[in-house]
C-alpha cells in the first residue's frame, strides 16, 4: 500500500518539479533512488539473498535479466518520457496494459512444455 501511494505521489510530483534536461537521466536517478531504498529495507529486515541466488535455475536468471532490460530499462524510461508528454492520469493506465503485454510476451517467448 505504501509503495502504491509513493508511486502515485512521485508521479504527480515529478510532473510539476524542475527536471533534468534528459529524460533518461531522470529515469536513471529515480531507479537509483528506488534501489537504495530497497537495499535499506532489506538491511533493516535482515533479508539476505546469499542462500537463494546460488540455487536459482538458469530460467530464473533469464527471467530476472528480462525484467531488468524490459521492465526497468525500457518500461520505466517510457513511463518517465510519457509522464513528460501527458497527464499522470492518462499515463497511469500502464497498470492495465502492462500485465496484458507481459502475458502475451510470456506466452510468445516461453511456450509451455
Amino acid at each position: 500500500m505504501v509503495a502504491s501511494l509513493a508511486w502515485a505521489w512521485g508521479s504527480l510530483y515529478s510532473k510539476h518539479r524542475d527536471k533534468p534536461a534528459a529524460p533518461m537521466l531522470n529515469a536513471a536517478m529515480q531507479s537509483f533512488a528506488g534501489g537504495v531504498v530497497l537495499l535499506m529495507a532489506a538491511a533493516l529486515t535482515e533479508n539476505s539473498t546469499d542462500s537463494i541466488l546460488p540455487l536459482s535455475p538458469t530460467r530464473s536468471w533469464l527471467a530476472l535479466l528480462y525484467l531488468i532490460a524490459f521492465g526497468s530499462g525500457i518500461g520505466f524510461s517510457a513511463y518517465v518520457f510519457l509522464l513528460e508528454k501527458s497527464t499522470p492520469a492518462r499515463v497511469g493506465t500502464y497498470a492495465f496494459v502492462n500485465p496484458v503485454v507481459a502475458l502475451f510476451l510470456g506466452g510468445l517467448l516461453l511456450p509451455s512444455p
